[in-house]
């Protein structure tokens, strides 16, 4: 172990980078030990074959060189700055345009401007306007979407159209079904499947009849 220890050291033995009691330590071991000389000898053989090699200068328009070298690299960084200044508004830009468009998405989605429909109903005749605003009072009250010109129209807004569409699920269709029937406007059973239907209600004061007249 004590060997192994001097032999570690003995790079900075030669060096002369050790404090006066470890080279100390050194020497008395170098004076027994025949291997470790003949290490110390090589490595100062070679540190002398080291420093002895010539320093390689370098070219006369080195500095010159490096000069124009940094010059170039700080000119290039200057125009990537200029570039990412005038790119940032377009990419700010974009971004709110994207997070718009997503919002305005979402807002229809919330609205029911967008709603799958899987299948269109019969349509329901009422006698005139009063009767088609009694329809729709009944369809927001079963839970149903009153829309007009595919737009959706708050409870109990006032209705002065000539037309109009409910959009409902199964049981909104059972729920209006049951309030229409003492209103004297009967609906059909619910057609087959799942999802949405749409009815569309029109009053037959304004269904023109085949020769022209209005009934």
């Amino acid at each position: 172990m004590e060997h192994e220890r001097m032999s570690e050291r003995l790079s900075e033995f030669v060096e002369g980078t050790l404090a006066a009691q470890e080279r100390q330590e050194i020497e008395t071991h170098l004076a027994s030990c025949v291997e470790c000389r003949r290490d110390v000898e090589l490595l100062r053989r070679t540190l002398s074959l080291v420093r002895g090699m010539p320093r390689p200068s370098a070219p006369a328009n080195f500095s010159q060189a490096l000069r124009r070298r940094a010059r170039k690299g700080a000119l290039a960084r200057a125009s990537i700055t200029r570039w990412i200044r005038l790119m940032v508004p377009w990419e700010a830009a974009l971004v709110v345009l994207l997070v718009a468009v997503g919002g305005l998405c979402v807002f229809q989605l919330l609205t029911h401007q967008i709603r799958p429909v899987e299948r269109a109903a019969p349509v329901l005749w009422v006698q005139d306007g009063e009767g088609l605003r009694a329809v729709a009072r009944a369809a927001w009250e079963a839970g149903a979407e009153v829309r007009l010109l595919g737009r959706r129209v708050p409870p109990d807004s006032f209705l002065s159209a000539t037309e109009l569409e409910i959009l409902l699920d199964g049981p909104a269709w059972e729920r209006l079904r049951e309030r229409l029937l003492p209103l004297g406007h009967p609906l059909p059973p619910r057609p087959a499947g799942e999802g949405l239907f749409v009815i569309e209600v029109k009053p037959r004061a304004v269904a023109a009849r085949p020769d022209g007249g209005v009934d």
